[in-house]
């Protein structure tokens, strides 16, 4: 098991996605993140409008088997909607990116739901 610190920088994660993608032998992922957290007033962090539009924008990409979209999402605003799950997504998205990884991954969005005012998403990525 390797725990990705929700403070992790992009670099960090990277760094630690491209040392997963390097070990010998197949390697599985099971990456687990928080979304956004101010999703409704009730949410456990405060409410922010762009909270439901971030977690849709990252449910896309995870539909989508998008490495690069998801290597892109931004710190700041990550940080800024409580979405503390941004490194563990950057360090998938380098793991798939690197040297044998999945050159073209194949998404599939199995839930979406945000019942307590966070994102929670359940998404697989297959060889494409």
């Amino acid at each position: 098991m390797v725990e990705v610190a929700a403070g992790m920088t992009a670099d960090e994660a990277v760094l630690l996605g491209r040392q997963l993608a390097s070990r010998p032998g197949r390697t599985a992922l099971l990456v687990m993140g928080d979304g956004a957290t101010g999703r409704t007033p009730r949410a456990p962090g405060p409410f922010d409008l762009r909270a439901e539009g971030w977690d849709d924008a990252v449910c896309e990409l995870l539909a989508r088997g998008d490495a690069r979209g998801l290597a892109g999402l931004d710190e700041q605003l990550a940080s800024e909607l409580g979405a503390s799950g941004l490194p563990a997504w950057h360090t998938a998205a380098a793991a798939v990116r690197a040297p044998g990884g999945l050159a073209s991954p194949h998404g599939t969005l199995l839930a979406y739901e945000a019942p307590y005012g966070v994102g929670y998403v359940v998404a697989t990525w297959l060889p494409g």
